[in-house]
């Protein structure tokens, strides 16, 4: 019986261009809550000024505004569980792998509808 062959450099590309893709698809996820959670924010700043809030009750206003503006998305929500969960867990890279499987199982409910 013949064991394949595994090219490591081959093997560690892969491995590379998963994490670029990983960590850019973060960044873009944390870009759109950051900027929808600074538009609430603002609006809710605004709407305090014309009603003339006290300093608590505009803190409060901005932050409703704030979590009101920011809606969490279907497809945000098990790649972020899952990569949560493989970062507590005792494999390396763990938290890439659960955010792959996220992946995944965002697109099979896809194809599933």
């Amino acid at each position: 019986m013949r064991v394949p062959r595994i090219n490591v450099s081959t093997s560690m590309k892969t491995i590379k261009n998963t994490a670029k893709n990983v960590s850019s698809e973060i960044k873009t996820t944390t870009r759109y809550y950051k900027t929808n959670a600074q538009q609430g924010w603002q609006n809710g700043k605004k709407l305090s000024k014309i009603r003339k809030y006290g300093k608590t009750k505009s803190f409060l206003t901005g932050l409703r505004g704030s979590v009101a503006k920011t809606k969490i998305r279907n497809q945000d929500i098990f790649p972020a569980v899952l990569a949560g969960l493989g970062t507590i867990s005792p494999l390396p890279g763990g938290s890439i792998v659960g955010y792959q499987l996220g992946r995944l199982i965002n697109k099979l409910f896809k194809f599933a509808k």
